[in-house]
Parts: structure tokens; sequence; C-alpha cells
């Protein structure tokens, strides 16, 4: 069955890398009229995402009735908005190609696309709210009260330092050979929410949805969960990366060490 995109939207994704404030910024932009973002394509499609199809009444293997679902029931001022990692939109172009669709880019299956690519500058803080998420199983403040962190783990947070890094790199090389994207730090949109949902208003769709300042809404139902430790874990791990290769510095830490330089000096990843 095709995929019958409809003309006379407009279409954009928030692109995003894991605790960017992706959630936060999708609730502020569908708050002030901006079409519906949300993480409609993570995947294994129909498992994963299983509550929207559900919300909608759509069956869970019916990819191409969730799509056309979706683009009745997810518009708002003539906007559709998803958020997408790096993966999602993969899976997500591969679907497509799945159902018979010549479809080699997101632009093919949704004409004139344009991207938001939110991030955020300090990579640090990212990978440990990362760990912290991936460990606790808490992605947002809605998931309960906080739990305690995780004991320390130096690899683990550098493994999802290194993998948000790659993701970061992956969308910048993807977004700098096209236009229609726009870059958004999660830092300047905390420190001032109004002006950058005013721009973003301009650049998704300045004809019918130009908003300003003095009527932003800036309601969200998310909180800020970086706190106290999240400030203690970055000082050790920046401590921690600044001695590598300081034998003293991992006294009583020698495993910790060792599996660092079998990785990353002996490359014990690899099938000889």
């Amino acid at each position: 069955m095709p995929l019958d995109v409809p003309a006379g939207l407009a279409y954009f994704a928030v692109a995003f890398t894991a605790r960017s404030g992706s959630n936060h910024l999708c609730n502020c932009l569908a708050e002030n009229g901006l079409g519906m973002p949300s993480e409609y394509f993570q995947y294994p499609t129909g498992v994963t995402n299983e509550v929207w199809y559900r919300e909608l009444g759509v069956a869970t293997d019916d990819f191409p009735g969730y799509l056309r679902a979706l683009l009745a029931a997810k518009v708002r001022n003539g906007l559709f908005g998803m958020k997408l990692g790096w993966d999602h939109m993969n899976v997500l172009v591969e679907e497509a190609r799945l159902r018979g669709e010549a479809v080699d880019d997101l632009a093919d299956l949704f004409p004139g696309i344009r991207f938001v690519y939110l991030y955020r500058r300090d990579k640090v803080e990212q990978a440990i709210s990362l760990w912290r998420a991936a460990h606790s199983g808490r992605w947002t403040s809605l998931d309960g009260p906080p739990l305690e962190p995780p004991e320390y783990d130096f690899l683990g947070i550098r493994h999802y330092l290194d993998s948000l890094l790659v993701d970061d790199y992956l969308w910048r090389d993807f977004l700098g050979t096209r236009d229609g994207a726009t870059y958004l730090a999660y830092e300047d949109f905390v420190a001032d929410p109004a002006g950058r949902l005013v721009e973003l208003s301009r650049f998704l769709d300045g004809r019918s949805r130009r908003l300003r300042r003095s009527s932003v809404r800036l309601g969200t139902t998310f909180e800020v969960q970086r706190d106290l430790r999240s400030a203690e874990l970055k000082d050790r791990f920046m401590d921690d990366s600044r001695h590598i290769g300081v034998s003293h510095h991992w006294e009583g830490r020698h495993r910790e060490f060792q599996i660092w330089s079998a990785f990353f000096e002996g490359a014990a990843w690899r099938e000889d």
C-alpha cells in the first residue's frame, strides 16, 4: 500500500541527540501552535511506539495506515512535526522503502521538510544525564520521583559520551549539505525560550504562524533533572579524564584502567 503524504502541509523534524531537552522543546512548540511534534517513529515500528498506534486506532502492523492517521490527527496550523534521532530517521526511510516507495532521503517522503537540530554544547553533562537515565529508567521528570543514581562508572559515562559525539557528527554532516536547517543550542533555548520560539516560528512557517514574544506560552510538563549530584559526577569524570595514563591516579582502580587500555590501546574489541 503506498504511503500517501498529503500536499499542502509544512513538514519539520526536531533532530536531536539523547538528553538534549527535545521533549521540553517539542512541548513548547505544541503549546504555541507550531505543530504537535513528538517521537512518533521509535522502533521496532508498532512495538516501541505502540502507544501512538493505539491512540490513533491503527493496527500495529499497519505502517501506511499509521502514517496516514498521524498526518490527519497530529497537524496543527498546517504544520506536521516529528522528533527524530539519527537512527529513527534511518528506520523511517527504510520503512518507506519496504513499502515500495522510491525514497532515498526524508525529503522524498516529506517534501520541503525543514530540520531544527537541537544540541547541547556541554557534551559531558549530556553524557552524564544519559548514563543516569539509562541506568535508572527515569527518562523524564514524569517517570516517578527522583531515584538514587548508580555508582560512578568512568567508562560507562565515557561510552555514552562517545556515542553522543558520533551522533552529533552525523547530524551536522547530514544537515550541513542541505537547505532548510537551523541549529539551536539547548543552553540558548533555556536562557531565552520566548525569543528562540519566535525565531523558530519564522523559520518553520512564517507565513501563517509568526509568534510575538508577548504571546508566547512557556508552560511545560517537564522539569529539569540536573542536580548537585550531576555536578559532582561531572567534576569526577573530568578529573579522571585529565589523568588518563597517570598510573598513581588510578590506584585501587587498576581493573578499570586496564579495561580502558585493553579497549583503546590493545584493540580488545576486535576479533582476529
